[in-house]
Parts: C-alpha cells; structure tokens; sequence
C-alpha cells in the first residue's frame, strides 16, 4: 500500500513538472509580446538565417517542450500502476 502510493506521489510530481516545461517551453520563440498585449512575430531576417539566435532558441524550446510531455506521459504512466498495484495486489 505504501508502495503505490509513493509511487502514485512520483507520477503527480512528474506530471506537474511536465506541465511547467510545457507552459514555458511549448509556446514558439518566434512570438513576442508587445505592450498592449498584442503577439507579433520577429523579422523575418532572423526567421530566415538557420543559425540565428532565434532559430536555436527554437530548436531548444522543442527539446525542452518534448521533454516536458514525456515527463506528463512517465507521470500519468506511474499513476496508472498505482492504482493497478492497489486494485490487484489488495484484494483481500
């Protein structure tokens, strides 16, 4: 029992920091944020050059935000078996 629910505290944890890399990181560089809370997107000169910042900031925004949803994935994943742990092991 308490297994499961170390395990089943492990999958919350996970799930929780995936969502923190996918509301960060999910969002493209490409878009900034004006004043009147308008969304634009940079010049097209940086769009264009593969090496730019803005191009490599992109590449690690999409590593950081599939990490962020494998980390949801392994989270729900735990949870699952904690709760088939609790179901089919306590069957008293």
């Amino acid at each position: 029992m308490v297994t499961s629910i170390i395990i089943s505290m492990s999958g919350v944890l996970l799930s929780t920091l995936g969502v923190v890399f996918l509301f960060y990181y999910g969002l493209s560089p490409y878009l900034k944020q004006q004043e009147h809370g308008q969304t634009m997107l940079h010049n097209r000169d940086a769009l264009n050059n593969p090496n730019s910042k803005l191009n490599v900031k992109k590449k690690e925004y999409k590593k950081l935000s599939k990490f962020g949803l494998w980390l949801c994935i392994v989270g729900g994943t735990l949870q699952l078996i904690a709760l088939s742990i609790q179901i089919f092991f306590s069957l008293n």
